[in-house]
């Protein structure tokens, strides 16, 4: 992504889905903002956030 010019990147994740936020952070993205009750979750009933994450390059 470097050598086509990007400087940043950037993932959205779901707050329920910890296996990925875990991935994320190792890999050194670093907390950017969230999106609070981006969605119901229908299985859980639950409201889920979109945690955003990024990483200069």
């Amino acid at each position: 992504m470097k050598k086509k010019g990007v400087t940043i990147a950037r993932i959205y994740v779901y707050s329920d889905n910890k296996a990925s936020l875990h991935a994320v952070e190792k890999l050194g993205f670093a907390l950017g903002g969230k999106v609070l009750m981006h969605h119901l979750n229908v299985k859980s009933g639950h409201y889920v956030d979109d945690i955003i994450f990024h990483k200069i390059l």
